[in-house]
C-alpha cells in the first residue's frame, strides 16, 4: 500500500489527477448546482481509477454507484452496529 500510495508513488498519478481536476472544475462551473454528484464523480473516480484503473464516465456511473453502497454497507450497516466505531 505504502508502494502504491506513498509520497515518492503518488507524483506518477499527478498528470492524471490534474485532468481530473481540470474536468472537475469545468463540469463545476458549467453545471455549479450539480456540484454534489460533480464532487461524487470526481472523489469516487480518483478513487476507483488508482486502486482498480477504472474510469468513471459520468454521476451516475454503475460502478461508482456501487462503490457508494459498498461503503454506506460497512459504515452504516456492519461498522455501526457491530459496535466497530465505540
Amino acid at each position: 500500500m505504502h508502494r502504491a500510495l506513498g509520497p515518492r508513488a503518488i507524483t506518477e498519478y499527478r498528470p492524471w489527477m490534474e485532468t481530473a481536476t481540470r474536468i472537475f472544475m469545468h463540469e463545476l462551473l458549467s453545471e455549479p448546482d450539480q456540484y454534489i454528484g460533480i464532487t461524487r464523480k470526481y472523489a469516487g473516480g480518483l478513487t476507483l481509477s488508482v486502486i482498480y484503473g477504472y474510469e468513471v464516465k459520468s454521476k451516475d456511473d454503475k460502478m461508482l454507484l456501487l462503490a457508494e453502497e459498498c461503503i454506506d454497507i460497512l459504515a452504516n450497516r456492519v461498522a455501526a452496529e457491530g459496535g466497530v466505531w465505540a
